[in-house]
């Protein structure tokens, strides 16, 4: 498990993300997130909201979806260049709680490209303060609106994570807020009529 006491930089992210590519998994339930119900023995959060409207704003989140907007609206530093949207992909992040920031990596397990929903899942890997998996999926719904599903999958990985788990789970919770407010701030920066 790794920390820092200031906001690690891209490259810094970066450099963790490529330290961090032949790691293993630390879970089996691997894409689980995109089945029909979560397993049993984890703790489970799913949450849904609109955020947008018609098929320009559909693009627009898929679009910020790939460039990690869902993550840096929920305040969570990534690595750079952006992760592409690709199964086996990499990714490194960093989130502040408090004076500290936590940093990990996960790998992305599966990818959902359909004419109407569009997202991925990732797995943590091994040295990621959680163990687990999330999902985000875009949905444009018959009725025109625009979704974000997120769903997770998580367990502390590290005793330090048990013990401060009242503020984890908080932690989790404020970040599916974020990912939300990410891609709809997104999506009304790209079509300024759409509203949410």
């Amino acid at each position: 498990m790794r920390f820092s006491v200031t906001r690690p930089s891209p490259e810094a992210l970066a450099r963790i993300r490529d330290e961090s590519a032949p790691a293993p998994l630390t879970y089996d339930a691997t894409g689980a997130t995109l089945g029909a119900s979560l397993p049993h023995g984890w703790f489970h959060d799913e949450f849904e909201d609109v955020v947008g409207h018609g098929d320009v704003a559909f693009a627009a989140a898929c679009d910020a979806l790939r460039a990690w907007r869902a993550h840096t609206g929920a305040g969570i530093a990534v690595s750079s260049p952006p992760t592409p949207i690709a199964v086996g992909g990499v990714v490194a992040m960093a989130l502040g709680v408090g004076p500290v920031w936590t940093v990990g990596a996960c790998r992305i397990v599966a990818v959902v490209d359909e004419r109407d929903a569009f997202g991925f899942a990732y797995g943590t890997l091994a040295g990621h303060p959680e163990r687990g998996e999330e999902s985000w999926v875009l949905r444009r719904r018959p009725d025109g609106r625009v979704t974000l599903t997120v769903r997770a999958i998580s367990r502390p990985g590290a005793a330090l994570v048990w013990l401060g788990l009242p503020v984890a789970r908080q932690v989790q919770h404020r970040a599916a807020r974020g990912f939300v407010r990410g891609i709809r701030d997104a999506v009304a920066g790209a079509t300024p009529s759409a509203g949410a």
